[in-house]
């Protein structure tokens, strides 16, 4: 197989990459994202925000948003740990599972909405009826800034050099594609490898829904975000290969027990799209999508909210630093434990 040495942000606003591979974020996203420091700094993760907006008919302004939105996919629990998060701020998850797991944790003001993207299907519904090219993209779990992730690149490109047949994308998330050791394991194996972008670029869902239609399967080796991304706009799913784990060797193979427990036929031969769409509208709760008017509601985008959004936001954003301080201060003080991941 001819080795593909294509180093790309996939479709979208301008981008590209610099010497070894480097990711270049053009200055354009930086200015935007800085302009869309909407409350909780974990709303402008991946576009969430730009993508809401769109939908509530407000775009290309883009309020505070009067919550503190789950920024990814987690089986139960998703947001900080409990003593970093602002308590008057209502926490929007996405699911069921997520509200339940939230409230577990003696956090209160919960309420589900469903996955960002959802949102943005429900706008695209032309675009998701057209054919899609048979080949499979695959999203290997990523590290991030504090830690990378354990387990073996090179095992993962066996396995998935093993079972597809057809042409094969890898996305890697910017941690891993901005380390060249990493990035050129999968181009040397002669994989099309890209990237979506920075977290806070905000473009990032437009150009990860993008990318997922040029594919009719989506595979990881671990239970994500991307994967029931994938699966919700129809792609066959399958969960295999080495399961990469976070911060504790041991992690990684506790969460594969834990998936193949939970969804065992992603993890024994996959799902056909029909069922892998049903079981990821379960996952990101695509049943708690609101309509335009009561997002703007919840999100507070009228009346007196939207007149006093800026002020909540420089409220929200102050009593966050002040709980990350005190936090991570007590955590590295003698006979604290290790930063979680959050």
């Amino acid at each position: 197989m001819a080795h593909r040495h294509e180093r790309t942000l996939g479709s979208g606003p301008p981008a590209g990459t610099g010497r070894c591979g480097k990711l270049i974020c053009h200055p354009g996203w930086y200015r935007e994202a800085q302009e869309d420091l909407i409350t909780h700094p974990d709303n402008t993760f991946y576009g969430h925000a730009r993508v809401l907006a769109e939908y509530a008919g407000l775009a290309p302004r883009v309020p505070p948003i009067w919550g503190h939105v789950q920024h990814g996919w987690a089986a139960e629990y998703a947001l900080s740990v409990p003593p970093r998060l602002v308590g008057w701020i209502p926490k929007l998850v996405f699911s069921q599972a997520n509200v339940d797991a939230t409230r577990a944790r003696g956090v209160d003001r919960v309420e589900a909405i469903g996955d960002p993207f959802c949102y943005l299907v429900r706008t695209r519904a032309e675009a998701i009826a057209q054919p899609r090219p048979r080949s499979t993209i695959v999203y290997p779990l990523h590290g991030w800034e504090r830690d990378d992730v354990i387990g073996s690149h090179d095992h993962l490109i066996a396995a998935v050099q093993e079972r597809e047949s057809r042409p094969v994308t890898v996305c890697l998330y910017w941690r891993e594609f901005d380390q060249p050791e990493v990035r050129r394991r999968y181009e040397e194996a002669g994989l099309r490898v890209i990237c979506h972008g920075y977290r806070h670029d905000p473009q990032f869902l437009h150009r990860q829904f993008a990318e997922l239609l040029r594919h009719d399967r989506v595979v990881t080796n671990r239970a994500s975000t991307a994967l029931w991304r994938g699966a919700l706009l129809g792609l066959e799913a399958e969960i295999y290969g080495p399961v990469f784990g976070i911060g504790d060797p041991g992690e990684g193979a506790a969460y594969g027990a834990f998936q193949l427990e939970r969804w065992p036929e992603l993890c024994s031969g996959g799902l056909d799209g029909a069922a892998a769409a049903a079981l990821a509208s379960v996952e990101l709760g695509d049943a708690f999508v609101r309509e335009p008017d009561e997002l703007r509601q919840l999100l507070g985008w009228e009346g007196r909210r939207l007149r006093f959004g800026p002020a909540a936001r420089v409220a929200v954003r102050a009593e966050f630093q002040a709980r990350r301080v005190v936090y991570n201060v007590r955590m590295r003080a003698p006979g604290g434990s290790s930063l979680p991941r959050s």
